[in-house]
């Protein structure tokens, strides 16, 4: 009888009790990914919102340098949306 290989484990590897893990709630996602802009806005569902969200998308564009390369009518529809999907916000170059 051939001797059976272990087999990969699918559960996360147990840490000790003094682990430390940081959770980051962000329920707005600004990323450019080969020259586009996206936006993913979710359901701010723990209610620790105390900015709207379209200025949360305003602040994030401003830091990366992004606010004039977002179609801000396609934003506001993005958040209003807060569908949790990244959707494209580049704004067209021919209009």
């Amino acid at each position: 009888m051939a001797p059976r290989r272990p087999r990969a484990s699918t559960t996360p590897p147990r840490t000790g009790a003094s682990a430390r893990a940081a959770r980051t709630y962000q329920p707005v996602l600004l990323a450019e990914v080969d020259g586009d802009v996206y936006l993913e806005v979710h359901r701010g569902v723990y209610g620790r919102l105390t900015v709207e969200p379209l200025q949360i998308v305003r602040d994030l564009a401003a830091a990366a340098a992004l606010t004039d390369r977002i179609d801000w009518t396609a934003a506001a529809v993005v958040v209003a949306a807060h569908e949790g999907i990244a959707r494209a916000v580049t704004i067209n170059p021919d209009e």
